[in-house]
């Protein structure tokens, strides 16, 4: 189990460094639960705009995926997860210049994801722990 503490929490393999560090100074500062729904809304928008993304090549709409990789790497930026903030950089230039490497670019975005989406539910679990174990403290 990863520890609650932000200064306590321990490497887990696929967790980017950068993005365990800013959800502890989520956590200092908001608390568990709004980390747990920057979590699942991390998640979630991020399955969603992957599959956007897709969507995007295969109509070949090189403006709106500019865009749409633009707005992605500020998010993945402020998340912390920087590995996926520089993809939809080189997202960015390639698809300003039209070049169907952007499939490729996606595939890649898509893995990292993958590797680091199995840790932050990992996190997410250990952060709900947290939370019960606190409320049954306070009740006792």
């Amino acid at each position: 189990m990863l520890s609650c503490g932000p200064d306590q929490m321990v490497p887990v393999p696929g967790f980017d460094p950068e993005v365990r560090e800013r959800l502890g100074y989520f956590q200092l500062e908001f608390g568990n639960t709004m980390v747990i729904d920057v979590i699942d809304s991390f998640i979630t928008d991020t399955d969603h705009r992957l599959s956007g993304l897709r969507q995007l090549i295969e109509n070949s709409d090189f403006k709106n995926l500019v865009r749409e990789a633009h707005a992605l790497r500020g998010s993945y930026g402020n998340m912390g997860a920087i590995k996926m903030s520089n993809l939809c950089l080189s997202l960015e230039d390639h698809g300003r210049a039209g070049s169907y490497e952007v499939a490729g670019i996606v595939e890649e975005l898509k893995q990292t994801f993958l590797q680091l989406r199995p840790a932050l539910e990992l996190h997410k679990l250990s952060l709900i722990e947290s939370e019960i174990s606190s409320s049954q403290v306070e009740e006792s």
